[in-house]
């Protein structure tokens, strides 16, 4: 993918599904201490879980060739997050 935001392949997964488009910067890598203070269990019931789950492999994998083809065009930054 040469595009900094890009449509991502259809997938089921939609945590944040308000039905507005949404994209992921794969051109920029977040760089912070985890975990970190916004860090929050996913239920009341399962105190100890913060995982939705995993990234359907196909969107994984189109997600990691995009960030190494920034790396490799040396396009890739690193964005402090506090």
């Amino acid at each position: 993918m040469s595009l900094r935001r890009s449509r991502t392949p259809r997938s089921k997964f939609r945590p944040w599904s308000n039905g507005q488009r949404s994209w992921i910067v794969t051109d920029e890598l977040n760089k912070f201490i985890w975990p970190g203070y916004d860090l929050r269990p996913v239920s009341r019931d399962k105190p100890a879980a913060f995982a939705w789950g995993f990234l359907p492999q196909e969107l994984f994998d189109t997600l990691k060739q995009s960030v190494v083809a920034h790396q490799r065009a040396r396009r890739l930054k690193f964005v402090e997050r506090a």
